[in-house]
């Protein structure tokens, strides 16, 4: 996506999509290489803490894909 900025260097999100996505004032930029997504902070912690239970609990299936995957 193609974004503008403002005279302060900031990127300017259209309010829909801030609404959308309900960013307030604090979020998080999350991402990798020259890809990143914008969350809101508190969206963000919660979505963190859901994941680290549901790997505690076992409650997932990895792809074939991840599977194979090593660091």
């Amino acid at each position: 996506m193609e974004g503008e900025m403002d005279k302060s260097g900031r990127i300017l999100i259209a309010p829909t999509l801030r609404q959308h996505a309900v960013l307030d004032k604090q979020i998080m930029l999350v991402g990798q290489l020259n890809k990143f997504e914008i969350w809101d902070t508190d969206v963000w912690n919660r979505q963190i803490a859901e994941d680290i239970e549901t790997e505690k609990q076992g409650q997932f299936e990895l792809t074939e894909r991840l599977q194979d995957f090593s660091l």
